[in-house]
């Protein structure tokens, strides 16, 4: 009797553990999914806007921002493209379908690489980008960063380390369509 009740109720308690992490799992996802709405929620906690400067640093850490169970970085926008997209905080191939990713670097360093998939709620907007565009970047301390687009370059090869690595902001996508990738340097 008793290791039947005792059986009983480590079910219930799995039970309940797997819907928790299903829950938790359903959460993240459309947080990620979503990404204007992280970007909002973003802007909603952020502290007054400033101009970031590059400075030379001995801490270069981006802060993070945890919004519905996610890390990110920054905001990446393109005014003129009326885009605004949430950077998640280190590079995950599931959440670069649906958001940019830190590949790697620093705002502060100016070696920052950001990475995503080339469709509408990524980095599909890089094919559209022209020399000249501006980009922002606004970490989590509320300090805008402005880049112009230097270059854009198309390889066959999955090199964004050496690809206007330490000139400012790499934003890099893979173009299914054509079977390359897209390396956008703004400085």
């Amino acid at each position: 009797m008793i290791k039947k009740r005792y059986a009983a109720c480590i079910l219930v308690i799995a039970a309940a553990l797997v819907t928790i992490a299903l829950m938790l799992m359903v959460s993240h996802k459309s947080a990620v999914n979503d990404p204007a709405l992280v970007a909002e929620k973003i802007e909603n906690i952020l502290p007054p806007l400033s101009q970031g400067t590059k400075e030379s640093r001995y801490y270069t850490e981006m802060p993070m921002m945890n919004i519905d169970g996610s890390d990110y970085v920054g905001i990446l926008q393109v005014p003129s493209g009326n885009i605004k997209l949430p950077v998640y905080s280190h590079w995950d191939e599931s959440c670069a379908m649906c958001v940019p990713c830190r590949y790697s670097g620093s705002i502060y360093n100016d070696d920052l690489i950001i990475g995503g998939q080339n469709d509408n709620n990524s980095l599909g907007f890089l094919t559209s980008l022209n020399i000249g565009d501006t980009i922002t970047f606004t970490d989590m301390l509320g300090r805008v960063y402005s880049y112009k687009v230097g270059s854009v370059c198309h390889k066959t090869d999955y090199v964004p380390d050496t690809v206007g690595s330490g000139e400012g902001l790499l934003l890099f996508s893979y173009l299914s369509d054509v079977s390359r990738y897209i390396f956008v340097v703004c400085k």
